[in-house]
């Protein structure tokens, strides 16, 4: 079922800190292989050559090239429904996003049915952290397009991002149904679920990820606190030790293995980890002077 745009709202801390990681694939924004709305060759020949070229610098990466003859389409014939819509994405391709809304609105209002406008549009205000903004137009997205797997998945990143975790999860199982193999929305799927305390499918859908790509897989710390709270202390450690800094949830997950080193008899690799997860977060540093059997390891 497709998510509710009057999804309720969560203001826990810790479950949106959770949806901090959701990875994003709006980046690909493409758009129709030719100009649907072209004028008349016999009225507008000037026009349509210029839209080609357009069109030929956009997708060989000349951005600002493509935006001045976009533009210059555009003032001899303002209301050009590609000029405006590809103008929009190549400002986005090229790093304006801000820039990208303005003529990224216009297509949508213009033409509202066309899948790609909303994506775009969608893509351009996720990527400015607009994300209650984002939702109708990704919510439009996947009902014009109800296959597109980024748009499900984006969808779903924009509602996490917004509180409304079931409407996320809901999303990025959809995304997962049309791609089980993707390890990004396995991840993004078991974030969401972790959000929502259901640890079991979060771990069993981490475990998936990490099987499909063991080599990229980057949340090695947060599947090891989730074995954790499940009562598994040896695979945990197993998986804990292998993150590593820069990753989701690094400095917590050195704390937990601190902590299983420690009632494991092996001081000297307690007092590393603690180390290393105070050196990552500074703020754990009460917690483990909190504690008198890691706060002897700071001594």
């Amino acid at each position: 079922a497709q998510p509710s745009g009057n999804a309720r709202r969560t203001n826990e801390p810790e479950a949106l800190a959770h949806l901090r990681s959701l990875g994003y694939l709006g980046a690909g924004v493409s758009g129709p292989a030719m100009p649907r709305n072209l004028p008349d060759p016999k009225d507008r020949l000037a026009e349509r050559a210029m839209l080609l070229q357009g069109e030929g610098l956009l997708r060989e990466g000349k951005f600002d090239q493509a935006v001045a003859v976009f533009s210059s389409v555009l003032k001899r014939d303002p209301g050009n429904r590609f000029a405006i819509l590809r103008s929009g994405i190549a400002l986005l391709k090229k790093g304006d996003i801000a820039g990208a809304i303005g003529p990224l609105e216009e297509a949508v209002r213009l033409d509202p049915e066309q899948a790609e406008n909303q994506f775009a549009l969608a893509d351009a205000l996720t990527r400015t952290r607009q994300y209650r903004r984002a939702v109708p137009h990704w919510m439009e997205a996947v009902r014009l397009s109800p296959r597109r797997v980024a748009a499900w998945s984006n969808l779903g990143t924009a509602l996490g991002r917004d509180g409304k975790l079931p409407e996320a999860a809901t999303a990025f199982s959809r995304a997962v149904e049309l791609d089980p193999l993707d390890p990004l929305l396995l991840a993004n799927l078991a974030f969401a679920e972790r959000a929502l305390k259901r640890e079991a499918a979060a771990v069993t859908h981490l475990r998936q990820s990490a099987s499909l790509a063991p080599d990229q897989f980057r949340y090695s710390a947060t599947l090891g606190l989730l074995l954790v709270e499940a009562g598994e202390p040896k695979e945990a450690a197993r998986w804990l030790r292998k993150s590593r800094p820069g990753e989701v949830d690094y400095a917590e997950g050195r704390f937990e293995l601190a902590l299983i080193d420690l009632y494991g008899g092996d001081k000297a690799a307690a007092r590393a980890n603690l180390q290393a997860a105070i050196g990552a977060q500074p703020g754990l540093r009460p917690r483990a002077e909190a504690n008198p059997a890691l706060a002897s390891l700071l001594r």
